[in-house]
């Protein structure tokens, strides 16, 4: 019996957000097409040992391959540990997608290339083409890289069985149930928001970086929405905030860096267990929604004035046709 072709995707670039996206396509693509490809997803393995599942199944395959669950336990501690420049990694891995067009029987399709030693994606890769389907099937191997990689029907389609693929590492969990648990009580309506301010000072030249003082204006905004709602707010940020600087309003921190000394997985987690997430078009928040099936309140102006008509309902699918969410959500 002919072996089934052999998806390995490898090429760097992305942060956590990102990478789960990537991933997520690639799994709804290969289950939409009744497992019938093998996948090794490289640039995941330093992120296994944060979920339940992949900590598991360290080489990142799916469908799983039963007899590597133990024999490779040490990748996600030596990912975790190895401390390499991201330029070194860039570069072996577009090396190595240079010499898989070499092989017999393997072949590289990637949607970046290094200009002035800079990635610059120079294409989107629909997985959901017949013809990338085919060049794919026709090789035992395929090197395939780029953040641009997509399977958007399959994803929204497979959505549920793609989910508990993702569920965070039970110590992160328990710690933000605990959490919640602690600042929630009968009645509360719970507003997850997500500041984001270290990166996006430059980001797009600084389009969606807020102040701490318009953050609070965004605040008491959703606060007068729900007027008639008990309403707390759980605050995750890139940067440490004063507790004083949000007033009267009822603001708890969420426990990961950097509003807390947790890992930024609880925040995600945290976020995901509210009622509603507020948040700057981000990856990070868009994903803590997907998790928990939770709507968004986009913010993208200063001057913005916020309604439940605002509200993005079906998280990452509607936040990727959202003019402002969809920049960060590809």
């Amino acid at each position: 019996m002919a072996s089934i072709p052999t998806v390995i995707y490898m090429l760097s670039g992305g942060r956590l957000g990102n990478q789960i996206l990537r991933f997520m396509h690639l799994i709804s693509w290969i289950h939409e097409n009744h497992d019938n490809f093998q996948l090794i997803n490289v640039n995941f393995w330093r992120y296994a040992n944060l979920f339940q599942h992949w900590s598991h199944h360290p080489l990142c395959q799916y469908p799983n391959a039963a007899n590597t669950n133990m024999r490779y336990q040490w990748i996600p501690a030596l990912m975790d540990n190895l401390k390499v420049e991201h330029g070194r990694i860039r570069n072996f891995h577009h090396r190595m997608h240079r010499l898989a067009n070499l092989i017999p029987g393997a072949q590289s399709i990637t949607s970046e290339k290094v200009v002035r030693n800079r990635d610059l994606v120079t294409k989107i890769i629909q997985l959901e083409d017949s013809k990338i389907f085919e060049k794919i099937s026709s090789k035992r191997c395929t090197l395939l890289g780029g953040w641009r990689v997509e399977a958007w029907q399959a994803l929204e389609k497979n959505c549920d069985y793609v989910r508990p693929f993702f569920q965070p590492l039970e110590k992160y969990k328990k710690i933000a149930e605990t959490h919640l648990r602690r600042i929630r009580s009968n009645g509360d309506f719970l507003v997850g928001v997500l500041i984001r301010q270290d990166d996006y000072r430059g980001w797009r030249g600084g389009r969606y970086f807020f102040s701490t003082e318009e953050y609070v204006g965004f605040l008491n905004q959703i606060k007068e929405i729900y007027k008639h709602r008990n309403v707390k707010f759980l605050v995750a940020s890139d940067e440490s905030q004063r507790e004083e600087a949000f007033g009267d309003l009822d603001v708890q921190f969420g426990t990961g860096y950097a509003t807390g000394t947790g890992h930024f997985m609880e925040n995600m987690i945290e976020l995901s267990m509210c009622d509603v997430i507020a948040s700057p078009p981000s990856t990070f928040s868009a994903l803590a929604a997907f998790l928990g099936d939770k709507p968004i309140f986009p913010l993208y102006d200063k001057h913005q004035t916020i309604s439940k008509k605002q509200l993005i309902q079906n998280h990452i699918f509607d936040a990727r046709k959202h003019e402002h969410f969809r920049i960060s959500v590809k």
